[in-house]
């Protein structure tokens, strides 16, 4: 693999946790916050962005790493 390449299995896991984000958005907002018709989609899409920004950050923190720790530029 090349210095500056992306880690395959880092796009999957991130494309996954945009996935499960999705899915725990839209059930939260059918069984929770089904009452509140004003607010609903702000707050669909405010779970939605936090746990897919999550997952994203997290994924890249664990899995964009060489043996020594970090990322290295050079």
């Amino acid at each position: 693999m090349k210095k500056n390449s992306l880690n395959p299995l880092a796009v999957i896991v991130t494309v996954l946790t945009t996935i499960v984000a999705l899915v725990i958005a839209i059930v939260l907002k059918n069984h929770v916050f089904d009452g509140m018709t004003r607010w609903s989609n702000l707050i669909f899409w405010m779970i939605f962005a936090g746990l897919a920004a999550l997952g994203a950050i997290l994924s890249a923190k664990f899995l964009n790493k060489d043996k020594r720790g970090g990322r290295r530029k050079w």
